[in-house]
Order: structure tokens, then sequence, then C-alpha cells
């Protein structure tokens, strides 16, 4: 298995849903159940996670604190190809992926 992490912190819009109900997403419709988030991405897609997966992965930031670094991550990474979010980290393949 090789990781990767992501190449900058990715902003997004959250609210954890108090009631199960439908919406629908970048995919189709999705239900959603009380206690998943329903998250909106920088580039306006939609999408659900669990409240574990929402609590191990996001954190809470100053709005103005995290656009002024957002601001400066881009303009300090100008090398970056264009559209990559993802960075190779060397690791050792130790089993094949089971997909």
């Amino acid at each position: 298995m090789t990781v990767f992490r992501t190449r900058r912190p990715l902003l997004v819009d959250a609210t954890q849903c108090a009631v199960p109900t439908t919406i629908t997403t970048d995919t189709g419709f999705r239900h959603v159940e009380s206690g998943d988030w329903i998250i909106h991405g920088e580039d306006g897609e939609t999408y659900v996670v669990d409240d574990a997966f929402f609590q191990r992965t996001y954190v809470a930031v100053d709005t103005d604190l995290a656009l002024e670094d957002a601001s400066e991550s881009l303009s300090s990474d100008d090398d970056a190809p264009p559209y990559s979010s993802h960075q190779k980290v060397d690791a050792p393949i130790t089993e094949p992926c089971p997909c």
C-alpha cells in the first residue's frame, strides 16, 4: 500500500444532521442518518461522512485565519503541478491491493 497525504488543508463547510433525511450530492441522492455530517467542499461538491470519520479528519478553524493561511499556502506553492492534491510518500508495498 502506498501512503498519501493532502498537499494543503482543504476548507469545507460542514453541518451535522439532526434528523434522518435524503440530500442530493454530485453522485445522486444520498440518505443521511442523524449524527452524520453534510460537507460542502471548496469546489462546490457535496458529500456525507459519519460522525466518527468527521471527528478523526476535521477540526474547527477560525474562518479569517484559515482564509489567510490558505492564500499564503497557495502563493508559496507556485511550483506545484495544477490539480495535484496528493503527494506520494515512499513506502514499501507489503501486500497486493485486495480490490
